[in-house]
């Protein structure tokens, strides 16, 4: 899942909120629940990029994402009416997130030869 589908699945997720709440409150804490994690994991992302396989990493990373976005679908089709669950869903995706990014930005390197 690409950047632009994440900021795409993040302004769902929002809509989402604030058509169940109408409370911009709620809204807010959106935003909040998606940065914590990547700003809690912020050493430990950078570790397991260098330490481990990153395409497996980013392979996992994503289809967490994917499968995230599988269940809020799943959700507003069944008609959730709390956003407890939605919140959960959002801090996984952001964790995921924090994980992707380094291992994707250091994947970049190795896509040209150095010479």
């Amino acid at each position: 899942m690409s950047s632009v589908a994440f900021q795409m699945m993040s302004v769902a997720i929002g809509w989402q909120v604030y058509s169940i709440t109408h409370s911009a409150y709620a809204l807010g804490l959106v935003g909040l629940v998606q940065f914590v994690p990547m700003f809690v994991l912020t050493l430990i992302v950078g570790h397991v990029a260098d330490r481990y396989d990153r395409r497996a990493i980013a392979y996992v990373c994503q289809s967490i994402k994917g499968v995230a976005a599988l269940v809020l679908c799943l959700g507003a089709w069944h008609g959730w009416r709390d956003v407890a669950p939605i919140y959960a869903i959002a801090a996984i995706t952001g964790a995921a997130r924090a994980f992707e990014s380094p291992s994707m930005a250091a994947l970049l390197l190795n896509l040209v030869a150095r010479n």
